[in-house]
């Protein structure tokens, strides 16, 4: 019998759906590879994965570097799977991740229940935040309601929050996603909020949509 995998190669096979935090997703075949995605993007181990590849190994130094690691946004694993299966690393990892079902795939279809040293905390990244004490040299935002940047993310509130748990002189990766004028303005203001913490503040532009913030915290703030 010829495997889902493989047909895949022909036509995408859906294995599940379910209706995740911010709409429905679905989990499904592509090219051989297992993927999830909601109505409009992908959402883990597709084009997604594809962004954080290339913005992991173009900050390859600082994220080997890195003692300690905080994801806002696990989705089912991408960011993971590229630090331990891809680059290798065994540096541990905190994920705040407020999808049931992201969180339940990912154990289920992508091994995240075997993945060692990996804190996985369900609920709203900027509220989890609060309960965080430690700091983090390596801090991975990418925290999206479908294709929006949920509200309040773009502001000093959630920049102040996310580099109090950033080590000064730790590194954030920040995504976002710009498909129109309002989203741009978001983006913009962001970018001037991230700007206030961080003489280093780069931008890697992928996938048509989507910007990256590389931003190397002030040692001294």
């Amino acid at each position: 019998m010829v495997s889902a995998r493989w047909l895949s190669y022909l036509w995408p096979v859906r294995v599940a759906q379910g209706t995740g935090a911010h709409g429905p997703l679905e989990l499904t075949w592509e090219n051989g590879r297992l993927v999830v995605n909601s109505d409009q993007a992908n959402q883990s181990h597709g084009a997604l994965h594809r962004v954080w590849q290339r913005v992991l190994a173009e900050a390859e130094g600082a994220v080997r570097e890195a003692g300690s690691v905080l994801l806002l946004g696990l989705g089912t694993g991408s960011v993971v799977h590229i630090l331990r299966q891809e680059l290798g690393l065994d540096t541990p990892i905190t994920a705040l991740e407020d999808d049931p079902l992201m969180i339940q795939w990912g154990r289920e279809h992508f091994g995240l229940d075997k993945v060692e040293a990996l804190r996985v905390v369900q609920g709203d990244a900027l509220s989890g935040l609060e309960g965080l004490h430690a700091t983090y040299d390596l801090v991975v935002v990418d925290v999206f309601e479908d294709l929006d940047i949920p509200p309040g993310w773009e502001n000093g509130e959630a920049v102040n929050a996310v580099m109090q748990r950033t080590s000064p002189g730790g590194l954030v990766l920040w995504n976002t996603i710009s498909r129109n004028p309002e989203q741009a303005g978001r983006i913009a203001g962001l970018r001037g909020q991230l700007r206030t913490w961080s003489a280093e503040c780069r931008e890697m532009h992928m996938e048509r949509i989507n910007t990256v913030f590389m931003v190397r915290r002030h040692s001294g703030r």
